[in-house]
């Protein structure tokens, strides 16, 4: 695949995602988060002055800076962005002494006992790791449709696990579409697919530098870790084909092979791209003139001659 057709599509895919985590701000608001959450990312910083150096454009680099600034000073950004980032998909697990609202009536009833009598339509081959032995056994997978207390008009789906016996072994509450085998498959996979809490706290603060910000009020602070926050859960979230995968991976550049947790060679493979063939912006060539310059090198060679 072509490299620009790739930092394109990975552009488009992130300017895509800054628009609707931005939503209901202002339109200068909306291009500085974009400008932000695509530097972060291209750039592996979350200092803004090396955010507004990766884009080399006609305004100067100081004005740049300051635009980033002063947009990062606003209070409520961060909050926003939060609200927004938030209705993106979502899988939690659930403990079994919460409530949730069932059927037409929306009857309250503990997610335990709801999820006790949930008929479960898949039955899949797990396989794990419990202190140093492999482990391998059959679960079945079911779901039903509820609704929170707090918000009762926002369907969502109650997935269960079961083992053989029919015990509870884990509920998940999703906003992901579960009438399928192979969309209950993937929430389940999904979940259990995450990275361990200290591996994406590491992730975020190396790989976006998130130790050495250096704003001084308290506002800037927050919304600029906001979207440093963002913009690791962005990384995290690709959605592209395999194709696509394949070739961001293959610009991380790793010598003994990509590792299970694959964040750091998927940022570092979207900042090559980025970088190298879409990141900077060229400047608008000006029109040309023909009228001669005192300065044109022909011009002195025709004094010369005279």
């Amino acid at each position: 695949m072509n490299n620009s057709k790739t930092a394109s599509i990975l552009k488009g895919e992130i300017l895509g995602f800054a628009d609707n985590i931005s939503a209901g701000l202002s339109k200068p608001e909306k291009k500085a988060v974009r400008e932000l959450l695509l530097g972060m990312i291209g750039r592996g910083s979350c200092l803004v002055t090396e955010i507004s150096r990766g884009f080399k454009d006609t305004v100067r680099f100081k004005k740049v800076l300051e635009r980033l600034s002063r947009h990062l000073s606003k209070a409520g950004l961060g909050e926003k962005l939060q609200e927004n980032y938030l209705k993106n998909r979502f899988i939690v697990r659930l403990k079994g002494n919460r409530h949730l609202l069932y059927g037409t009536r929306g009857k309250s009833k503990n997610v335990l006992k709801l999820a006790k009598k949930v008929r479960c339509q898949v039955r899949e081959t797990v396989k794990f790791t419990r202190k140093g032995r492999q482990i391998v056994t059959q679960m079945d997978y079911g779901s039903r449709k509820v609704k929170l207390p707090s918000l009762p008009d926002v369907e969502l789906n109650l997935v269960v696990i079961k083992n053989l016996r029919g015990e509870v072994k884990a509920i998940f509450l999703t906003n992901l579409a579960c009438g399928s085998r192979k969309n209950l498959n993937m929430v389940v996979k999904g979940y259990f697919l995450r990275w361990t809490v200290e591996e994406i706290i590491r992730f975020r603060k190396q790989e976006f530098d998130l130790e050495n910000i250096r704003v001084r009020s308290w506002v800037k602070l927050q919304n600029l870790t906001t979207l440093a926050l963002i913009s690791a859960g962005k990384v995290g979230l690709q959605s592209f084909n395999e194709l696509i995968s394949i070739h961001i991976l293959t610009f991380a550049k790793r010598a003994n092979g990509i590792k299970r947790f694959s964040l750091y060679a998927v940022r570092e493979g979207i900042s090559f791209l980025l970088n190298h063939f879409m990141i900077t912006r060229k400047a608008i060539p000006k029109p040309c003139c023909n009228q001669l310059t005192l300065f044109e090198i022909s011009h002195f060679s025709l004094l010369e001659s005279l």
